[in-house]
């Protein structure tokens, strides 16, 4: 639950944006058409050929037109950001104010729970580029408009380009978004010049790289220590070709350097629109396999020496791949009162389950014992140790 109120910053952000985008044609078109006005009151005064007033104001109309249409597409997206943005209130106040039944089951439940389980899922196929499984997925399920494909098709795009080693995209990106990067202070679109630079260096294009660290690189360190030293850095690669020995600068030249421009955009967009870096899928299922985790639970697979071992840790999410690989390093889930859990029927033992002890201290639930020796004349064989013993030789165990 703790991602979903960033999940509404997004429309909101978008409202935002709708709103700039539109004082800002009001406020350049509006300005120019009283000049044109102006001057057309002025060509009257004047005594100047009607004709050619007529034709300034009719070239006038034209442009106030074609403003008219662009801000009625930026109302349109705006509007549909604050449908969005409704939509996922909605979906917010649906748990607040499930009701309660008698029985104390909260009604609602079950349904809100599997919106936000699809929703999971489709931001996951998002990130993992599954678009059309994804929007798929989130058409069918009623979910379409508390994801943010759109958001992800862009991403997506740009990092793409920054694979194919192209910065332009990025470059466009951070333009359209300058003044909130520059609020946050994020360094990408520094990044991104500087590797333009150490291109042009690639190809020996020393003159070309200078021209442009003097243009591009210098008017964004602005007196900022780190940016300094990687224009200082970048500056000395004019000394260095793409083959040099030099650890220093032989890593600037690597191809790994475009890795780190998609890390570093991936981080800019998720900064940018308040999305958490990590798929809210794997925090959750994390969560949860934290809660499952104990001591006794065995993700590497090592203590696994006994098919009935194995058989027992396939009922544990904990213990099995592929969550046993998320389990790993999670913290043991806190519990006051142990639960005990047969490794071999994998019941709980406890509550109607009896538990027996074989004379090797090997303890399983009593069914188990029964089965055993049912199928075995009489002779329960034990799964962990291979000994043998008579049904009347197991003692019956009582846990506190």
């Amino acid at each position: 639950m703790f991602t979903i109120p960033a999940n509404s910053i997004v429309p909101a952000e978008k409202i935002r944006k709708a709103a700039r985008t539109e004082q800002k044609h009001i406020d350049k078109e509006l300005s120019g058409a009283l000049s044109q006005v102006q001057q057309a009151s002025k060509s009257m005064a004047s005594g100047k050929d009607p004709v050619e007033v007529a034709e300034t104001l009719r070239a006038l109309a034209q442009r106030l037109d074609r403003v008219r249409n662009k801000l009625r597409n930026v109302r349109k997206e705006g509007q549909e950001a604050g449908r969005k943005s409704e939509v996922r209130v909605q979906h917010m106040r649906s748990l607040c104010e499930a009701a309660k039944t008698e029985e104390g089951v909260v009604e609602g439940w079950r349904q809100w729970s599997d919106r936000e389980v699809n929703r999971t899922i489709v931001d996951f196929l998002l990130r993992e580029d599954r678009t059309d499984i994804a929007m798929d997925l989130a058409e069918s399920t009623g979910v379409k408009d508390l994801v943010d494909g759109d958001l992800f098709r862009v991403s997506l795009t740009i990092t793409q380009a920054l694979e194919g080693h192209s910065c332009a995209e990025a470059l466009q990106w951070c333009s359209d978004n300058r003044a909130a990067l520059r609020k946050i202070q994020h360094p990408l679109e520094f990044h991104l010049r500087a590797q333009e630079c150490i291109e042009l260096l690639r190809q020996s294009q020393r003159e070309k790289a200078i021209q442009h660290a003097q243009k591009e690189l210098v008017p964004l360190t602005e007196g900022l220590s780190d940016r300094q030293d990687l224009l200082n850095r970048t500056m000395a690669l004019l000394a260095f070709p793409s083959s040099t020995d030099c650890p220093r600068y032989r890593k600037m030249y690597s191809q790994g350097q475009w890795k780190r421009l998609q890390d570093l955009f991936l981080s800019a967009h998720a900064t940018l629109h308040s999305l958490p870096r990590r798929p809210i899928l794997l925090s959750s299922l994390q969560a949860g396999l934290s809660a499952l985790r104990t001591a006794s639970c065995d993700p590497d697979g090592r203590r696994r020496k006994h098919p009935a071992s194995a058989l027992a840790s396939s009922k544990c999410p904990a213990c099995v791949q592929p969550t046993a690989r998320l389990a790993k390093d999670v913290p043991y889930g806190h519990h006051i009162h142990s639960t005990i859990i047969c490794r071999v029927s994998g019941r709980r033992i406890g509550q109607g389950e009896k538990a027996g002890m074989a004379p090797n201290g090997q303890v399983y639930a009593w069914r188990v014992f029964e089965e055993g020796a049912t199928r075995n004349g009489g002779i329960f064989q034990c799964p962990q140790t291979g000994d043998t013993c008579r049904l009347d030789q197991v003692k019956r165990i009582f846990i506190m």
